[in-house]
């Protein structure tokens, strides 16, 4: 079992300009690995920074690799939870804050209409915090883009309940996609954010540049990607398949 004391967690670096965590030491760690890491961590009874962020890290990995979509919505709560208490003990933390944007985006995209609304308007208000901190980021470029998507593409249902939480942000599919873009120029191999522009510019009415952003997506290697970048690829070519792309224009 993986040692899991508190001062075996290596505390992160938080700068903007080195604004890496442990995360990427993680995808060489197996799923069953990484559940055992976590279940010691939570064994683990402290307020701790380091034990807070560590544990939402690994289960922000767990969701990230899982296939099993219940497997997948569990640990994504959970890292949004120990993410959340990460950030109030550690508000400056730009690590911890990533994982908590990052986790109740998702979370908000699986969810009910109403749940969406409600835990988009959150990942809305930590977005916010984390751009203040390093709005150019790979992560904050994605997930800035995919909210303006997201809110651009709401239906009218979706922007009646909206009015409940309060007043729905302006936005628009020019700036996702310009988002989007800078996203590709900072790391140009993840599916997921071709794949979403691709869908932004079908959005904008714009099917030749949709087509070709979708597929790049659908041209990767679902094996050489953890499950939740293979689950685009499939997407991207299942929609390539759609009737709208089928009839070739």
């Amino acid at each position: 079992m993986a040692e899991t004391s508190i001062d075996s967690i290596k505390t992160q670096s938080d700068s903007c300009s080195t604004a890496t965590d442990d995360s990427h030491s993680l995808d060489f760690c197996d799923l069953p690995d990484l559940i055992t890491r976590f279940e010691g961590l939570k064994t683990i009874e402290s307020p701790d920074f380091e034990k807070l962020y560590s544990t939402a890290n690994v289960a922000h990995k767990i969701a990230q690799k899982t296939k099993n979509k219940a497997e997948e919505i569990k640990y994504l709560k959970e890292a949004r939870l120990s993410a959340l208490a990460a950030h109030e003990v550690k508000p400056d933390s730009f690590s911890a804050l990533k994982i908590l944007c990052s986790a109740t985006g998702k979370l908000a995209e699986e969810s009910s209409k109403a749940n969406r609304i409600r835990l988009g308007f959150e990942f809305k208000d930590y977005l916010d915090k984390a751009n203040a901190m390093c709005r150019d980021s790979y992560e904050m470029l994605h997930m800035r883009a995919r909210f303006h998507y997201h809110v651009c593409t709401l239906s009218t249902a979706e922007r009646l309940i909206g009015k409940t939480f309060g007043l729905i942000p302006e936005c628009s599919l020019e700036q996702a996609i310009a988002d989007f873009l800078q996203a590709e120029r900072v790391e140009s191999d993840c599916p997921e954010n071709a794949y979403f522009l691709g869908k932004t510019y079908l959005a904008a009415g714009n099917r030749e540049e949709a087509r070709k952003w979708i597929q790049k997506a659908a041209s990767a290697d679902p094996n050489e990607y953890e499950a939740d970048n293979a689950g685009m690829i499939e997407d991207a070519r299942a929609l390539l398949q759609s009737d709208t792309f089928r009839d070739g224009s």
